[in-house]
């Protein structure tokens, strides 16, 4: 029988997919998810080009996309284990740089975030859009009440510079 701590033992994990559309990409996520255990993925770069659900083989991907033309709106998502769905409250897809994920805990409730940031933009017209991500970002999590804890995951793109123009 299981102790206590293993029964509430949580285990996520965040990967930058590069790229989901082939099925075979998701096999390879559950392969890695049941070899180690994990719980729930936090999904980068899905290249999905629409909001959908997907149960396959124990587990469901949950992928957000605000956008089913333009390249550049990489996508989010989740790869949840089946077992973890009597604890999830709801999910949220909110764009192709944000989604969120509820679940019930021993007290008050998790909130798991997973987040693309596009590059640090060398040209000056991609700026924006790093700008509209990381204001996206903030005005979701403002929006989380401090009754509810909160774990944000994801690729971030970050540059830390010494100077910069």
């Amino acid at each position: 029988m299981a102790s206590h701590t293993e029964e509430c033992l949580l285990r996520v994990v965040v990967f930058n997919v590069r790229g989901m559309k082939e099925a075979a990409k998701r096999e390879q996520i559950i392969q890695q998810m049941k070899r180690h255990r994990i719980d729930i993925a936090c999904l980068q770069e899905t290249n999905i080009p629409n909001s959908s659900v997907e149960t396959r083989k124990g587990h469901t991907f949950i992928f957000s996309s605000s956008s089913t033309t333009n390249k550049e709106d990489w996508g989010v998502g989740f790869c949840i284990k089946n077992s973890f769905e009597k604890y999830r409250n709801n999910y949220i897809q909110h764009s192709s740089n944000v989604a969120t994920l509820e679940l019930s805990m021993h007290g008050n409730p998790l909130v798991i975030a997973t987040t693309y940031i596009p590059h640090d933009a060398v040209l000056p017209q991609q700026q924006p859009k790093r700008t509209a991500a990381w204001e996206e970002l903030e005005t979701i999590l403002n929006n989380i009440t401090d009754a509810k804890n909160t774990i944000i995951c994801g690729d971030f793109n970050a540059s830390i510079h010494h100077r910069k123009e």
